[in-house]
């Protein structure tokens, strides 16, 4: 949405503090020749509103209100790019060409009058098609939002409390949630210290716009109703089934505590789980698995659920695999690995689960990721080479892998060190040329590792292993736990001597 000014930036060439001379439509054209004749004049023959503080607001565009202009017939001023930048504009030559059409002056949009035929067209498309409301209540709350400020308070409640006359229907609910949330977030009934009062109006009237209330206060205009009217709402709504269905999928979080698990579970049950906030699913995963837990429940919803959908924890899939429920826990694996997102979450995952039932459930998972996830991450190797026997090095560019994932690599595939080894290789000198000592030492860890017989002869640089007694514990380590402590006990030996003589402390 184009912003619509009070008053108009400080664009003003040639003003004088007192407008401008009047000009006419063909003058204004002849003057701006870059100014589109066409455009114009489709803007000329479309709808434009005048506010009392003498501002035009119009389309962007001929007809479309969905992005809007803010114009100042008087100084010849427009809030649009193109104005901006040539310091002149379809729009000004429009409104001054229905000035012309009005005899000289551009009469002021009675906000009142206005407003009342915009609710007799909401109405009559409620009526007679319904289908359609979805997209008047859109161009409904953008026009008349800019009137707000030219009404009286009283017409401002007659306003809200029409609104809520017209839409108070179950199956316009869905309506506020989904498409008329912004637009009424965004009509700026009144100052934020008097729209809680405005709204009052509308609560009290509750029991005779029940629905409406509902949607628009609980749901879409939550900022505008006090903590304790909130509550009265949704305690109303808890005792109420048909409410219910139709308003909890749509709470927050902090209000489910207003139903009971019974009453939840019971609506999940039957909901089109595809129109439900997965936050939503998610929680009831959560009190399903609270004392005493309701398993079958529990992985009915499981199955059911989209793998973006619901949110199933470690603690959850343990609980049931030892309640005995192993052989029908596919659909919860499932969504639990889908949702690894590092080496800690998989170690979390697979210490409550069978290898064999990780692998089938790793695999859906990068097939149903594959087309938004265009590289591979560090941990996303590792476990392929975990847990998947037919990963290949083939696959990658070996060059290219991190030291961390090599050095897991060479753990579970022995028979890929040689290849491993000579990237790390070139890995090494590559560390060494970048001056980056902890990626050279773990290099020289994974050649010890790979068994290869030229980590002696690097742990001799003593342009990276400075012969001191970290070095010397470290470099040790590496000979002990790699089993290599054979080959470089030379070096280690030539560490050690002036160590013990302290002369490198």
């Amino acid at each position: 949405m184009s912003k619509v000014p009070t008053e108009m930036d400080s664009v003003t060439e040639n003003m004088d503090g007192k407008g401008t001379e009047m000009i006419g439509y063909e003058e204004y054209l002849s003057k701006h020749s870059n100014v589109s004749k066409k455009r114009s004049e489709e803007l000329r023959k479309g709808e434009y509103l005048l506010r009392k503080d003498g501002i035009a607001l119009m389309p962007l565009n001929s007809v479309s209100w969905d992005e809007v202009v803010g114009v100042d017939p008087e100084r010849l001023l427009c809030d649009c790019n193109v104005f901006h930048t040539r310091k002149a504009c379809p729009h000004v030559a429009a409104l001054l060409g229905k000035r012309e059409d009005n005899g000289g002056k551009l009469p002021v949009t009675d906000a009142r009058q206005y407003v009342k035929e915009c609710l007799e067209k909401l109405e009559s498309i409620a009526v007679k098609k319904p289908e359609y409301l979805k997209w008047d209540v859109e161009t409904f709350t953008t026009k008349v939002r800019f009137l707000i400020v030219d009404l009286s308070w009283k017409d401002r409640q007659h306003l809200l409390l029409e609104l809520a006359r017209i839409l108070n229907a179950p199956e316009r609910m869905k309506l506020f949630s989904d498409t008329s949330r912004q637009c009424f977030s965004e009509v700026k009934w009144t100052s934020r210290a008097e729209t809680g009062k405005l709204f009052d109006t509308l609560f009290e009237k509750r029991q005779e716009y029940k629905w409406s209330v509902i949607a628009m206060l609980l749901i879409s205009m939550e900022g505008y109703l006090s903590k304790e009217k909130r509550e009265i709402l949704i305690r109303e709504v808890a005792a109420d089934e048909a409410l219910t269905d139709k308003v909890m999928p749509m709470l927050s979080t902090f209000d489910y505590h207003y139903f009971s698990r019974e009453r939840q579970v019971r609506f999940i049950r039957k909901a089109d789980l595809s129109k439900i906030p997965g936050m939503y699913v998610s929680e009831v995963l959560h009190l399903m698995m609270e004392e005493p837990p309701l398993y079958a429940d529990y992985l009915a919803l499981v199955d059911r659920a989209s793998l973006e959908t619901g949110e199933v924890q470690p603690e959850d899939v343990k609980k049931l695999k030892e309640a005995g429920y192993g052989d029908r826990m596919q659909g919860a694996v499932d969504h639990l690995v889908y949702r690894i997102n590092s080496m800690e979450d998989y170690n979390k995952v697979i210490a409550c689960i069978p290898h064999e039932t990780f692998l089938p459930a790793w695999k859906k998972r990068n097939e149903t990721r594959r087309f938004r996830i265009f590289r591979s991450d560090d941990y996303q190797i590792i476990i392929d080479f975990l847990e998947d026997p037919e990963v290949n090095l083939d696959r990658y560019n070996v060059e290219s892998l991190s030291p961390d994932v090599l050095d897991r690599i060479v753990e579970v595939r022995p028979e890929n060190a040689k290849e491993i080894c000579a990237a790390t290789r070139k890995n090494y000198r590559a560390s060494i040329k970048a001056g980056i000592p902890e990626k050279v030492r773990k290099n020289v860890m994974i050649l010890a590792k790979g068994n290869d017989a030229i980590a002696s002869k690097y742990v001799s640089d003593t342009d990276v292993f400075n012969r001191n007694g970290d070095d010397l514990v470290y470099l040790t380590a590496i000979g002990m736990h790699f089993k290599t402590l054979q080959k470089i006990a030379p070096e280690l030996k030539k560490m050690e001597e002036p160590h013990a003589a302290g002369q490198n402390r």
